[in-house]
């Protein structure tokens, strides 16, 4: 960090100003004479998860200037496209694809310094060139990958699906069977790399290798995350793509990674670089109010003081005052992923503003005595009715599967920017889908009474936005027929509405109810 940005003296001093802006040294050692920290970054935050990134925090930090590493590199071979060629078949899945060639490189062993770099941070040195990728990954954040050129068919590559059965074995020498939704990086014959997890094998550098096929690219992070979860195969460059990285990234990362390499190996760099994108992302300026600052933060920041910290982190600010005092317009920089929302905003400036003067207020509505709001207290009273009428509460996620939605929802339902899974990309309208699923997963597992019920939170679509409403809901199931004649029938609709008058009478409520149609239940079976 400290070849980009001049830190303090005192290493504990450094590590305490990064801890308090929301960036964790978790533990520190000295290696070699030479101060080492392990970080804690939370995954929403990517832009830090490497040493320039750091450095950008340390900057505005400290108040000191920021030198970026240098990616200036001579161009003296022909034009790329003369060498090879991209093509992306999976623009959905891969944006972005770009490369850079060089040829007549002498592969050897790293510098020692970049070795000593390397093992400082727990990863092991192979040849020059793979260690300069591995490198520019843990100086800029954005993961690259290298291609011995006469070991692609053809001389091109090609981003693409895998074939049903295809298969291919990684740089861990492990052979792996693919299917149709793993995205892969291909020559004329065959996968030669899983993209955004690990490379393949066939194709990697080696002391042999004279040309070399830098790639940079942007991948779609649920596909990597898939991919990843379903290999059994977490890296360091799955980690980052998994939450976003830089569309700018690809070009600034490759040209850093081209000079290390000239320097390291030789070579000629052929002019300019392969780049098939698709549009850039637009990113809708954040309106930020400096009267909604305060009052959520509950301290003073002078509207002068929030450009400031803006602005060294790399927003763009325009100020755009209304009747409530100022406010600005901000542009968010391409590096920072997690920034879309005017909270995100506050927290940013609160953060570099200084944590340890936050005010220690009790939130609003506590009973100092008691400690708990009203509405928890009527939930945790609902949930002992249920329990006491014989009923097993039951818990699910907020995010739930679209299909489930289409099945049983109330209108439609948002979809996530960023799931867990395909399973799990909507936000719930209903608290009857996963209560639904959880039956018949229990049917499956051969239980055949059910009582549940949940109490938690739905979504749905407001004229204002997104809305967030606490809800409860039970079901009773059987499929035993009775065991001989005379006995009670299994429980029906009448059943289950005997028992819901009978939790809601424990709470004081007075309720009536009357005959309802509608999608999904069967007609003449539904009351409200």
């Amino acid at each position: 960090i400290g070849e980009y940005v001049d830190l303090p003296g005192d290493p504990g001093v450094a590590a305490e100003a990064f801890t308090l802006s929301g960036s964790e040294v978790e533990g520190m050692e000295t290696l070699e004479g030479e101060t080492v920290c392990e970080f804690g970054i939370t995954v929403n935050r990517p832009d830090c998860m490497n040493v320039f990134g750091l450095a950008r925090e340390a900057s505005v930090l400290f108040g000191t200037s920021l030198t970026p590493p240098p990616t200036e590199c001579p161009e003296e071979g022909p034009p790329v496209s003369d060498l090879t060629s991209v093509t992306v078949e999976a623009a959905a899945l891969c944006p972005r694809y770009a490369a850079r060639v060089l040829r007549g490189a002498r592969v050897g062993q790293s510098p020692p310094w970049m070795q000593k770099r390397l093992l400082q941070c727990g990863l092991r040195p192979i040849n020059a060139v793979v260690d300069a990728t591995n490198y520019v990954l843990l100086e800029l954040g954005h993961p690259l990958h290298a291609f011995d050129l006469d070991r692609l068919e053809g001389r091109r590559i090609e981003v693409r699906r895998a074939a049903e059965g295809e298969k291919i074995t990684t740089l861990d020498g492990v052979e792996r069977t693919l299917g149709g939704d793993h995205l892969v990086i291909a020559d004329a014959m065959r996968p030669a790399a899983l993209a955004g997890v690990m490379g393949g094998e066939d194709t990697g550098v080696t002391a042999l290798t004279q040309s070399i096929f830098l790639e940079g690219a942007v991948f779609d992070p649920v596909n990597v995350r898939w991919t990843s979860k379903r290999m059994a195969l977490h890296t360091d460059a799955s980690h980052r793509f998994e939450r976003g990285v830089d569309w700018r990234g690809p070009e600034i990362a490759l040209d850093r990674c081209a000079r290390l390499v000239l320097e390291t190996c030789g070579g000629v760099l052929a002019k300019g670089r392969l780049d098939v994108a698709a549009a850039p992302p637009v990113r809708p300026p954040v309106r930020l109010r400096h009267a909604r600052l305060e009052a959520l933060v509950g301290i003073r920041v002078a509207p002068r003081r929030c450009e400031e910290i803006l602005r060294s982190l790399g927003f763009g600010v325009e100020r755009v005052d209304d009747l409530t005092g100022a406010v600005w317009e901000v542009a968010v920089p391409s590096f920072r992923v997690d920034v879309s929302r005017e909270a995100d905003l506050i927290e940013e400036v609160v953060r570099i503003r200084g944590l340890s003067d936050l005010p220690s207020d009790l939130p609003q509505r506590v009973d100092p005595v008691g400690g708990r709001p009203a509405e928890l207290s009527l939930e945790e009273r609902l949930r002992d009715a249920f329990s006491t009428a014989g009923f097993r509460e039951a818990v699910h996620m907020s995010m739930t599967d679209p299909a489930l939605e289409a099945a049983v929802g109330h209108g439609p339902a948002r979809a996530l920017a960023n799931p867990l899974s395909p399973q799990a990309s909507v936000l719930r309208t209903t608290l009857m889908g996963p209560l639904c699923a959880a039956v018949a997963r229990n049917r499956a597992r051969g239980q055949r009474r059910l009582a549940l019920f949940e109490v938690g939170r739905v979504y749905s679509e407001d004229p204002e936005g997104l809305g967030e409403r606490r809800r409860a809901a039970a079901v009773l199931y059987s499929d035993d027929p009775p065991a001989r004649w005379g006995d009670p029938e299994p429980p029906g609709l009448l059943h289950l509405k005997g028992r819901v008058d009978a939790v809601l009478g424990r709470l004081g409520f007075e309720v009536s109810f009357v005959a309802e149609e509608g999608t999904p239940f069967h007609p003449g079976l539904s009351l409200a």
